[in-house]
């Protein structure tokens, strides 16, 4: 059984990905991205507090999907559950999901040759990871069925709506970007993951620049990674509480976050000592609770990403709560 060289975060876990699945054979038919009406398309989405929702229609059958780019990665990630049987998915490989540092990784499967459908894309020849229904992730992500991430952000030009609640796929030579925002240079910001820079004034007037993840999956809007960042000192005012799924720490106000030439007020922040689950050069996490206050553009090919606040941009961020 072929074990993966490479590891991926999705959410608050680690993926190991067998080479099976991140390159086809050579008689395969490679996947494809098509815009069938035009160089952009409409896709309408549910907001939660911290995810996404996408209506997909995977191999005819409609799932909720989570659309994700903590970590960019082609392969879908289904949880396996009876819903999936109607998918009749051709299975090819193993690999291994599991916690940073956990012995004990759960089995999963791989599979190829998905047809995934969303209005106005067809995505052809895709592969998947397939958790075992019995498995944690399965029984823990509910209310939605996967997650899909670069098949979309490493192929379009992703714009998101928060104000409609619609996202539009365009093809990279048909962007405008008169109209898309304030462009920020992405930058690697730990394992797989893409951040921009922002300046933080903390309790007591001191400025601090830091370089955090874009994390459309993240529960916080702000999640500092203290183990990296030493010099940052938890508020006196904050909480111990849940700062990501199964991780504890504390939670507290920031006065000021500062990003391109936006400054957001009293911004809720988790706090952990954990190790950075994205590797020690990730300051943190900018999570949905705090981009979701600009409508955003994001154009991975060119390293790039366009704000614009919109009308909730000036809303407080709900206070921490005891627990």
């Amino acid at each position: 059984m072929r074990r993966c060289p490479e590891i991926l975060l999705v959410g608050a876990f680690l993926f190991c990905l067998s080479g099976a699945m991140r390159a086809q054979k050579a008689s395969e038919e490679q996947p494809s991205h098509v815009l069938t009406d035009g160089d952009t398309v409409t896709i309408p989405f549910e907001l939660g507090p911290s995810d996404i929702f996408l209506k997909a229609r995977v191999n005819g059958v409609e799932l909720r999907l989570v659309l994700d780019n903590g970590v960019l990665w082609d392969s879908l990630l289904l949880y396996g559950r009876p819903k999936l049987d109607g998918l009749e998915l051709e299975m090819d490989g193993a690999t291994q999901i599991g916690q940073a540092g956990d012995a004990n990784a759960t089995e999963a499967n791989t599979a190829s040759g998905i047809t995934v459908e969303l209005p106005g894309v067809e995505l052809r020849n895709q592969s998947a990871v397939v958790t075992p229904p019995d498995s944690r992730f399965s029984q823990l992500f509910v209310g939605h069925d996967g997650i899909i991430s670069g098949s979309l952000f490493s192929h379009y030009i992703v714009a998101i709506d928060f104000d409609e609640r619609k996202i539009r796929l365009t093809a990279p030579e048909a962007f405008d970007r008169e109209e898309a925002g304030e462009a920020l240079t992405m930058s690697p910001s730990g394992r797989g993951s893409m951040g921009v820079p922002c300046t933080l004034l903390l309790p007591g007037g001191k400025h601090v620049t830091l370089h955090p993840a874009l994390d459309l999956g993240g529960v916080q809007p702000l999640l500092l990674y203290l183990e990296n960042r030493p010099d940052i000192p938890v508020p006196d005012s904050a909480r111990a509480g849940d700062v990501a799924i199964g991780e504890r720490g504390f939670l507290g106000p920031i006065p000021e976050l500062r990003i391109g030439s936006h400054t957001l007020k009293n911004v809720t922040t988790g706090f952990t000592k954990h190790p950075a689950l994205m590797g020690p050069t990730c300051d943190g996490l900018l999570g949905l609770p705090l981009l979701a206050r600009f409508n955003l553009t994001f154009d991975y090919g060119s390293k790039q990403v366009y704000l614009k606040p919109n009308r909730r941009f000036h809303d407080a961020f709900e206070p921490p709560r005891r627990r």
